[in-house]
């Protein structure tokens, strides 16, 4: 075992880091700092690399130790270290990439598991050296789990991050084929859709996640980056009132008195139930009591002017 991880260093890292988060994270610490976060993404990039290290539990854990320490040697033992280190970066990097397009925050080396297999079937077409590596059966059972995942998340039983299992996967075939163009080719498709993905305001699903980075900027009193993110959060999603709220209470911190009631006022509109400030509740309730008042006051004089 020893031997193994002096032997396969880059191998032993994936093992080691992914135990050792998980250790700290049983132990009470926090690894949030190293999950990809959409929000955070082009501040913190290395997110992209090190959210393979946290894991959701011990069977995914353990299920992911078993395919990086089985194929990681064997492909490590043709290509060497150096090699090695590219292709699970690489790899990564297609993965987070992927799954940060389409919505989510990856955590877990399932990514490179699909990267390594992916290399080793599409090498072992061509390179002798390789072949045996992934046979049919291992092949089709990845395969198999590849959508068996899928179906989970669908039916809401599971979480997966499923376009990080294809990112990898892509990226380690497209390596395999030995064409050096195509990985370059992936990362930039990939860096430009995250890029996008990451800066433009539009509205999508991960509006979430600029809101939690928001929430927690407040809490450390960091008011410019709790306005940023949830400016985000509600340009991304404009129906999200709790977003509207925390911006409105950032903002009125700030001292920015009429754009904190512009973003209270839009919350109070989606819905009063988020405002933890009893006093502003009341106040905004009150408003738009009076606005209800008005239009039906409007409403029956409209009425009387209409009659003959």
């Amino acid at each position: 075992m020893l031997n193994d991880l002096q032997r396969f260093p880059i191998t032993a890292i994936l093992c080691i880091g992914a135990v050792a988060s998980f250790a700290a994270e049983l132990s009470g610490r926090s690894v949030e700092h190293m999950v990809l976060s959409a929000p955070l993404v082009m501040e913190e990039p290395w997110r992209l690399v090190t959210t393979i290290f946290p894991h959701g539990g011990v069977i995914h854990l353990l299920f992911n130790l078993l395919w990086i320490w089985m194929l990681g040697r064997m492909i490590e033992a043709r290509i060497g270290t150096g090699g090695m280190l590219v292709l699970v970066l690489v790899t990564t990097l297609s993965a987070s990439g992927m799954q940060l397009v389409f919505v989510g925050r990856p955590i877990g080396l399932s990514g490179v598991v699909y990267g390594l297999a992916g290399y080793a079937w599409m090498r072992g077409r061509r390179d002798p050296i390789f072949r045996g590596v992934i046979d049919d059966s291992t092949r089709n059972l990845l395969v198999a789990w590849f959508f068996v995942c899928i179906l989970l998340t669908w039916i809401g039983a599971m979480n997966i991050a499923n376009a990080a299992h294809a990112g990898g996967a892509l990226m380690g075939i497209a390596l395999g084929t030995g064409r050096p163009w195509i990985a370059p080719l992936i990362l930039s498709v990939l860096g430009t859709a995250v890029l996008f993905r990451a800066s433009i305001p539009i509205r999508d699903p991960a509006a979430y996640e600029w809101f939690v980075e928001g929430g927690e900027a407040f809490n450390a009193r960091d008011l410019p980056r709790a306005e940023r993110f949830l400016d985000q959060a509600t340009r991304r999603d404009p129906e999200m009132a709790e977003a509207w709220y925390w911006l409105g209470e950032t903002r009125r911190r700030r001292g920015d008195e009429e754009g904190a009631i512009e973003a209270l006022d839009r919350a109070a509109r989606l819905d009063l139930s988020v405002f933890q400030d009893e006093t502003l509740r009341e106040f905004f309730a009150g408003q738009l009591r009076d606005e209800a008042r008005g239009s039906e006051s409007a409403s029956g004089t409209n009425d009387d002017d209409s009659r003959p």
